[in-house]
This record gives structure tokens, sequence and C-alpha cells, in this order.
């Protein structure tokens, strides 16, 4: 399978820029499948230490002649003890940030806990301030991923905030699972956006699903890190949406790359 979806290059595919990305979490901002299967077995494991940790410094802190330094985790610590579930997949922070920078809007959908993961993984690769929104175990209301009624909740905050969606937006949906994928298939199906749905990765269920659902039919899209989107996207000379990016010369008649180095 793997060798298979190599031959799926995302710079053979141009799609119009969207006006919002959702992204999953486990798998796709963070770098490994195993985000996803280590956080059941460490979870409650990291929650204890940090949230233990937190309260024994401000019970220190409330003795003005008692100082134990050690019972303060800084954030290296903290990196360090959730580091097996968040590790960071390169190049996500700088992928979000020229997003949001072009105007494109940031949403997160996790089926992971904010309190014990979420919010440590954004604060520590500085992601919260390229996401409009974010849902994650706690803010989901007993709902998960493919139903399209996350998505509704999600587009009423943003019109709130003063980013409304149009009702003919593209929607791009990136993630590593086939529920990812039925999610964006949902949304279309639903609330009547464009959506195209990317996986990340070529071994991965989203992955399979495309293939196995869409072969034949229409192209199928798969990337291996969040910076490839660049490569599916129109660049500036088609969309003027597409402000900043700069396109490096190209001499064969595939679509140009955009180098993140370079902008």
């Amino acid at each position: 399978m793997s060798e298979h979806t190599e031959n799926f290059n995302a710079a053979q595919l141009w799609l119009p820029v969207p006006s919002l990305i959702v992204w999953d979490m486990d798998g796709t901002l963070t770098s490994a499948k195993a985000g996803k299967l280590v956080a059941e077995e460490h979870e409650s494991r990291a929650r204890k230490v940090l949230e233990l940790s937190e309260r024994a410094y401000q019970l220190c802190k409330s003795f003005k002649n008692l100082v134990v330094p050690g019972l303060h985790l800084g954030d290296d610590m903290k990196k360090s003890i959730i580091s097996p579930i968040t590790k960071n997949r390169a190049g996500s922070d700088n992928a979000l940030s020229f997003y949001s920078n072009n105007d494109i809007i940031n949403v997160l959908v996790s089926h992971n806990s904010h309190d014990a993961i979420g919010s440590v993984f954004l604060r520590l690769h500085d992601l919260q301030p390229h996401l409009d929104a974010t849902r994650f175990k706690e803010t989901l209301n007993g709902k998960r991923k493919p139903h399209p009624d996350i998505m509704k909740d999600i587009l009423q905050e943003l019109e709130q905030k003063g980013k409304a969606i149009p009702p003919n937006a593209t929607i791009w949906v990136v993630g590593d699972s086939r529920k990812d994928m039925m999610f964006g298939e949902n949304i279309q199906e639903e609330l009547g956006y464009n959506v195209e749905c990317i996986a990340m990765g070529g071994n991965t269920g989203a992955a399979r699903y495309l293939i196995s659902t869409r072969m034949g039919q229409e192209a199928v899209a798969i990337i291996n890190k969040p910076e490839d989107l660049f490569n599916m996207m129109m660049p500036h000379t088609l969309d003027p949406r597409w402000k900043n990016a700069k396109v490096e010369p190209c001499e064969s008649s595939a679509p140009p790359s955009f180098d993140l180095d370079k902008i």
C-alpha cells in the first residue's frame, strides 16, 4: 500500500485556495500515529504529573519562607513528559503561520483531551495563535468525527468572531484516519460546502479510504507534511488571494512548488 500511494504527489494536483482548513491533531499535526495510541496509556499519568506539580508549586508559594524550586516543572520538563504523545510534525508551526497570514482560517478538531494533552501541545509548539477555533474531547459535546454538527458549531463560533465562511467557500479537511475523510464528506453533503479531503501520509487509514472510494473517479490528495499543501494551492497568478507566496521557477510541466524557507 505505501509503495502504491507514494505515486500520488501533492505537486501533481492544483486546488483552489481554501477559506478554511480543518486539521486533525494526532498523526496529522503530531508527527506519529503513536500520538493517538500512546495517549490512551499515558494521558492519565501526564495529567496527574502536570496537575500535581502545579499544585505543589502554588502551595509552596503560599509559604513565604519555603522555597522548593524542583517542585515546579518548567516548560522543558513538561515538554519531556508529554513528548512521546505530542511530538510536533516538522514544519507544522511554520505552515499554519503562513496559511493564517494569507487569510486562510485554521481550525483543529481532535478526539484527544485538551486538558491533558492538547493545551500543552499547542502552547509548547506555538500553534495556538494560528488557530481560529479548536475542539477537543471536552468541547465536542459528546459528538465525534465524522458528525457534521461539530462543524456547524465551529462555523457559528467563527461567525461570532467576524470570520464567517460564505456558503460557496472551499474547505480542506486534513487528517490521517478514515473518520477524518468521512468528516469532510459529511461537511460537504450536510452543509453544502466545497470540501477537499486530504490524507496525511500514504500508509494511513485516510489514504486507504480515499484510494478505495475514489480511485478512477477523481484525484486523490495525499501529503506527508503540513507544508505539502502549498503544492496543491493554485499559485497567486491564478488566485489573487494568494498574495505572499514566492513561486519557484519550474522547467517542467508540473505545477511549481512553494518553498517555506524563502517566504
